[in-house]
């Protein structure tokens, strides 16, 4: 499910919350590098701090839109996307439901890298949006270390007042003894994906469709939590 850097909207938000792996271009694990790592220390992701749900209509939506191509350097932050994301309402029913979809995501992530024959251990960082942490505090045992965040969304087009899901995942292998980059990429999952099938279900006919069925939109998001492990599980595979 390898993506690469469209000018989506959801980008923007990915960008500004540490999602940066589109910024550069993906990295492929060579496999003679592969060969060589038999540890890997699992750092990430964390639960999400936020979910958002984005009105597409509003004009900082449709600006952060159109300014993605330029956004390499992270020039777009969170503070600036507030009023466009209104995440308050949703993020308020979605943490209710206290999901544990990152936890999840490192299960399954964890069971398939094992079957690859890596050894896996695990020590989540905590990290400021828009910033990889050093790692100079996880187990030097490791060969390599594999970070990664997670956002969740809900959004509508302009024109539209139909909120549909996307999950995106960024992840990033590092050398543990140089943080050289080994791997890196960007997943996506839902309606703007380009390799899965949009569910017409998961999608909300309003904002106030969307608010009052928090356990829905969850469902969709954990729908999407063993699809990016595996995507990524696969990736890494010697």
């Amino acid at each position: 499910m390898k993506t690469c850097c469209s000018l989506w909207r959801p980008l923007a938000l990915s960008i500004s919350l540490g999602l940066s792996a589109c910024a550069n271009s993906p990295v492929s694990l060579d496999p003679s590098r592969s060969a060589l790592i038999h540890k890997i220390a699992i750092v990430g992701p964390e639960e999400p701090r936020q979910y958002f749900a984005m009105d597409g209509n509003l004009p900082i939506a449709m600006g952060v839109g159109a300014g993605i191509g330029g956004v390499v350097g992270g020039s777009i932050t969170a503070s600036t996307l507030e009023s466009a994301i209104k995440a308050g309402d949703f993020d308020a029913e979605m943490k209710a439901l206290d999901p544990k979809f990152a936890k999840d995501f490192r299960i399954g992530l964890t069971q398939a890298l094992d079957k690859s024959g890596y050894a896996i251990t695990e020590q989540i960082l905590t990290h400021p949006f828009g910033e990889w942490p050093t790692y100079a505090a996880v187990d030097n045992s490791a060969d390599a270390v594999l970070d990664a965040s997670i956002v969740f969304i809900y959004e509508t087009e302009m024109f539209s007042s139909v909120y549909t899901p996307t999950a995106i995942l960024s992840a990033r292998l590092t050398d543990r003894t140089t943080g050289k980059t080994l791997f890196q990429n960007l997943y996506v999952y839902g309606k703007k994906s380009p390799t899965f099938p949009f569910d017409a279900s998961h999608s909300f006919a309003s904002r106030q469709d969307l608010i009052n069925n928090p356990r829905r939109a969850a469902e969709y998001f954990q729908a999407s939590v063993p699809i990016l492990a595996e995507a990524l599980a696969r990736d890494l595979r010697k």
